[in-house]
């Protein structure tokens, strides 16, 4: 229909229509092809362009995954391991009671940590409160032993005053026996010598009394003479 309609326009006036139309119709097809490559260029730019965007989106989205990987490690798993070291030192006899872990943030990890520092604090003046006892006891202890010691020195002098005291008896038990004794001796020698003498007064009486018969009898004789 359409060709048939078109056949005698351009077998007539159209014949001469033709080049201009046909100079038109590729102006045209060379303008479709200019635009199609310029929307193709544009989308090819678009498509350059958002996979620019989405390669930096996911860039950034790995940068920021990677910082939020080190700051929770940093904020979670380092305090973590300040606690499991401190009391690893502890466990291990080099701990020192005054170390305290710093609290970051108001998490579950900043709790623990915080209890933990609470219970340093109560076993730190628990333990100062032992060493102050244990002073004390080694005080008494000194005391104890120098009173022990002045005791023992007063009982030993004690002991050798009382046995001074015993043996100053003893001599002194002696020297009663030996007086005793002396005594005896004296009042033994004095009863002997009281019997001489009443033995002597009586001999003197006789040797007096046989001396005046004498005297007597050498009287009578010279008046005989």
């Amino acid at each position: 229909g359409v060709q048939t309609c078109a056949l005698p326009i351009l077998e007539g006036p159209g014949r001469q229509l033709w080049p201009a139309m046909r100079s038109t119709l590729e102006k045209l097809q060379q303008l479709q092809i200019q635009v199609a490559r310029e929307e193709y260029e544009a989308a090819e730019r678009r498509y350059f362009t958002t996979r620019n965007v989405i390669g930096t989106i996911v860039v950034v989205g790995i940068l920021v995954t990677v910082v939020l990987g080190l700051m929770l490690v940093r904020s979670v798993v380092q305090p973590i391991r300040e606690l499991q070291s401190t009391i690893a030192d502890i466990a291990g006899g080099e701990g020192d009671l005054t170390a305290r872990i710093p609290v970051r943030g108001h998490d579950e990890v900043s709790s623990v940590t915080e209890s933990f520092n609470k219970l340093m604090g109560r076993v730190q003046q628990l333990v100062l409160t032992v060493r102050s006892a244990s002073q004390r006891v080694n005080v008494a202890s000194g005391e104890l032993a120098t009173a022990t010691s002045q005791v023992s020195t007063g009982s030993q002098a004690q002991s050798e005053a009382t046995a001074a005291t015993a043996a100053a008896i003893e001599e002194l038990t002696t020297s009663v026996h030996h007086a005793a004794d002396s005594a005896k001796e004296t009042a033994a020698i004095s009863e002997h010598a009281t019997s001489l003498s009443a033995r002597g007064e009586a001999i003197a009486r006789d040797a007096s009394a046989e001396m005046i018969k004498i005297a007597e009898s050498v009287q009578q004789s010279s008046k005989l003479v």
